[in-house]
This record gives C-alpha cells, sequence and structure tokens, in this order.
C-alpha cells in the first residue's frame, strides 16, 4: 500500500485559488496513473491525498513504481497559464511484513508517509527499517552505477569458446564486471537486474559492445588468429529502435569486420512481437554479424518459430550440461538440442561444462563446441590473449 500526500499544496491554492488546486489536483491524477501498471488500483483518499494498491514479488517493485511517481509528477504543470511546480512524498507498507490486516497497513503507511514528509519531501519510506535499508542500498547503487560508466569502472572479461576437435579457442563470450573503488568487485548478480530496472542497462551494453569490438580489432592487429566474439544484448536494448545503428556505427568505428561480432540474445526477447523480431534480425544478419539464441531450452519459443529466426547459433543452457552423465532425460534433451541444431544448420555451443565427463557427452554427440569452467573462468583482456597464443586449451 502507498500513501501519497502533495508536498505544501497549500501554497498552490493560496496562491492560485481553488479552483487552480483542483485542476492541479486532477493533472496529478493523471500522472500518477501514468506511472503505475494497469494491475493496480489508485484512488483518491481525500484532498491532496491518493491511494496505491499493487501487488508486488518484491522491493524493487515498489521502489520502481514510487520513483516513476515521484519522477513524472515533479515535471512542471501548466495551470490557468501559470507554470507550477509539484512534488510528492510517498508512504508505503507492505501486507504480512508490517501488517496482517487492512486497518494496520493503512496506519503503518501514514506513519511511513510522516517520515517522508519530516524527512524532506519529494521522497518515499517505507514503513519497515529493513525495506528503508534495501531501498537506500538499491538507490546508491543505482547512483555508482551511473558514476561507473562515467568513469570507466566497468571492465570486460572473456570467456574462452573451445572447439572440441581441434581444442583450440575458436570464441569468446564478453562479459561485465564492476571494478568499484570503494567496494571492490560488484557481481553481476548484484548490478545487472538494477540496471535493467532503471534503463541504464542499454548505455552499459552500447559500452561493452564498443569495447569488445576494439579489443577483438586490436587482437587480430597483433596477427592472432581471428575468432567471433559474443555480445549479449539486453531485452531493452533489443526494443530500442537504435539497435541497428548502433551496431553500424560501433562497427565503422572500430573497423571490425562484422563476421567477426556475434550477438547473444535470449529466446524469451523474442516471442512478446515475432514480427518485429524477425524485422530487427534480419536487418542485423544483412549487416553481417552472427545471431546467438542464448539460453536456449529456458524459455518460451515454440519450435514452430525457431526456422522464422535468421539465426546462426544455439547455445545449450547450462542447466540441461549440468547433469547429463546421471539424468537421462536431460541427456536426451541434451542431445536433441545439438541434432535440432545441424538439422537447421546451426552452430551448436554447450555452455557450462565443468568437468570431463560432461564435455566427453557432448564430444560422443555432436556438439561443435564448448564453453564452461571445465575450460576457463571469464578473465581480462590480457589474460585471454595469454590464452589465444597457446597451441592448445590448458583445462580451467
Amino acid at each position: 500500500l502507498m500513501i501519497m500526500d502533495l508536498d505544501l499544496f497549500s501554497l498552490v491554492n493560496d496562491a492560485l485559488g481553488q479552483a487552480a488546486g483542483d485542476s492541479l489536483l486532477i493533472e496529478v491524477a493523471r500522472r500518477i496513473k501514468m506511472g503505475v501498471r494497469e494491475t493496480d488500483t489508485v484512488v483518491r483518499l481525500d484532498g491532496d491525498r491518493f491511494g496505491l494498491v499493487m501487488a508486488i514479488a518484491g522491493v524493487e517493485d515498489s521502489v520502481n513504481i514510487a520513483e516513476k511517481i515521484l519522477r513524472v509528477v515533479k515535471e512542471p504543470f501548466h495551470i490557468d497559464g501559470q507554470e507550477v511546480v509539484a512534488t510528492l512524498s510517498i508512504g508505503i507498507s507492505v501486507l504480512r511484513v508490517d501488517a496482517d490486516a487492512a486497518d494496520q497497513l493503512t496506519k503503518n503507511a501514514e506513519h511511513a508517509l510522516h517520515f517522508a514528509k519530516t524527512s524532506g519531501r519529494n521522497q518515499y519510506q517505507f514503513f519497515s527499517k529493513d525495506m528503508n535499508r534495501k531501498a537506500r542500498a538499491r538507490l546508491e547503487l543505482e547512483t555508482r552505477m551511473r558514476r561507473a560508466l562515467t568513469n570507466e569502472e566497468f571492465i570486460v572479461y572473456y570467456q574462452p569458446k573451445v572447439s572440441i576437435d581441434s581444442d583450440t579457442i575458436v570464441g569468446a563470450e564478453a562479459l561485465v564486471r564492476w571494478l568499484d573503488p570503494e567496494k571492490g568487485i560488484v557481481s553481476p548478480g548484484e548490478f545487472i537486474p538494477v540496471a535493467e530496472e532503471t534503463g541504464q542497462i542499454e548505455a552499459i551494453g552500447n559500452w561493452v559492445l564498443l569495447k569488445s569490438c576494439e579489443q577483438n580489432k586490436v587482437w587480430q592487429d597483433m596477427g592472432l588468429a581471428p575468432i567471433k566474439v559474443s555480445v549479449n544484448v539486453s531485452a531493452r536494448q533489443f526494443r530500442s529502435r537504435s539497435l541497428h545503428d548502433t551496431v553500424v556505427d560501433i562497427l565503422a568505428r572500430t573497423r571490425l569486420d562484422p563476421a567477426w561480432l556475434e550477438l547473444e540474445i535470449t529466446e524469451s526477447m523474442l516471442m512478446n512481437d515475432v514480427d518485429m523480431a524477425v524485422r530487427k534480425m534480419t536487418a542485423l544478419r544483412d549487416l553481417g554479424v552472427g545471431l546467438s539464441i542464448d539460453d536456449f531450452g529456458t524459455g518460451y519459443s515454440s519450435l514452430s518459430y525457431l526456422g522464422q529466426f535468421p539465426i546462426t547459433t544455439l547455445k545449450i543452457d547450462r542447466a540441461f550440461i549440468a547433469d547429463v552423465e546421471t539424468n537421462p532425460k536431460t541427456a536426451e534433451i541434451a542431445r536433441a538440442i545439438i541434432g535440432l541444431s545441424r538439422g537447421l544448420n546451426l552452430q551448436v555451443v554447450a555452455e557450462g561444462a565443468e568437468v570431463a565427463a560432461q564435455v566427453r557427452f557432448l564430444t560422443q554427440n555432436g556438439c561443435d563446441t564448448v564453453q564452461g569452467f571445465y575450460y576457463s573462468r571469464p578473465v581480462p583482456a590480457d589474460d585471454f590473449e595469454r590464452m589465444m597464443r597457446l597451441p592448445g586449451m590448458a583445462r580451467g
């Protein structure tokens, strides 16, 4: 439950009159509705106070909605020819965490709203101290992440893809890492979800794409055997109208042949609008860039759609590799994906191979390429370069 209250609303009424105040309330209500989901319920409680009831999977949902509402409301309003700036304070209380009954939930949200008002207004506060701590930590992470991109605190690691037949590196997956000067290495599992929620993932993803292409061109200019470097594309990047132009621009700036770049796309990203996905992927393939479906077998795609997507590679998810030696059903699924790839004339890459028995299974069943800790963890560019200079792969 969120209870929202306009900050210093009485000043607007005093300065512009009650009619202008009523117009402002109508516009505030409209903007609040813009900031919430279709499944959420917004009501005007009284005066300049609004309520929002919403289902959440975790604290992040509350934070996302509260931040969006604060953001859209503080944009200037135009009321009776006057520009009016308004802000909200928000109190948040969570069912089963703060209270089990509606009346107590409401009281707790009121207490949290009071705390937001007395703490400086134009902010949200949770009733739960633990929730507030988590929300503050998330906000701090978001702020540090913006700084990290500006200060180039992100670095790209590379995990080799190894040809089973020749035992040599034939590709790499580029993986972003964050070296925070204060906190040290920040886990991707910690910052990637926040980057996706806040939209920063697009800027980070484009930076990784640029650095990966630059590095691959450097390796080629050193005379090393050319390899294809795969870069993950986030859902937000894929939806962006500028993706195609960004790829064209980066390839031109780095002078990398498109044949040595592969974009990895998760299958769940393709299913919301299949026709749009096919158009975007076809335009990228026309550039000469490779396209891989990542984590194949864990998403939502139908085999009937698979033939429509202009892909070059299927990646078998690690979930199907982890227990191929002990689980006959999992092994059969892995065999089926390998066979499907060959039938569609696609390369197949198995990720997550960690032990010799898994690699042996993949070899016996015709898998082209393996990626996993069995050969190497993701490593910085200098370490990867040293591995490329070796005649064969040492075991990780």
